[in-house]
């Protein structure tokens, strides 16, 4: 199933790429936002081109009860890898299920785009597979829907932190 998401930050797109999206602290609070109960870096790479990192994910969120019987009670653990490719600004992203891993995978990308001055969108576009007899379209229609509301809250908490933590840096 796939999906887009878009938002606009009242910052350049250089700014936002060196100082928003790998910040620490805005980072922190969106994993409180979003309910990441546990991210644990599996892996880090990093060149002149591009910076890779692996992530085990652990969210904190209730799963309806069909998933669950399809899941059969392992719960919700995905690898998370990223790779941003610094000259192009833009993120390829991929999950894999810790579990699952042949059953429930998604890929995507992040564009950073300037639009004006001051101005940047996001754009994150993907694509969520579960291979799951008779239930399949709905859990991954439950995961597009989760990523997007995550997304959303993400762009929240960033205009926060951006009003807090930004004065005519950009």
């Amino acid at each position: 199933m796939k999906f887009k998401v878009s938002h606009t930050f009242p910052v350049s797109r250089t700014y936002y790429e060196e100082n928003v999206f790998f910040d620490d602290d805005i980072n922190e609070l969106i994993n409180e936002a979003v309910k990441i109960g546990h991210k644990t870096p599996q892996e880090v790479k990093e060149d002149d081109e591009i910076k890779y990192y692996k992530n085990l994910i652990r969210p904190q969120f209730e799963l309806p009860a069909v998933m669950r019987k399809a899941l059969k009670g392992k719960g919700v653990g995905y690898y998370e890898h990223t790779t941003y490719f610094k000259k192009e600004n833009r993120v390829e992203w991929r999950i894999e299920s810790e579990f699952f891993p042949d059953k429930i995978t998604g890929q995507g990308e992040i564009k950073f785009v300037e639009v004006g001055d001051n101005k940047t969108d996001r754009v994150v576009t993907g694509e969520m597979h579960a291979k799951f007899f008779g239930v399949g379209k709905m859990i991954e229609k439950m995961l597009v829907d989760n990523i997007t509301k995550s997304y959303n809250t993400i762009a929240e908490v960033t205009h926060t932190w951006l009003k807090e933590n930004t004065e005519a840096k950009s």
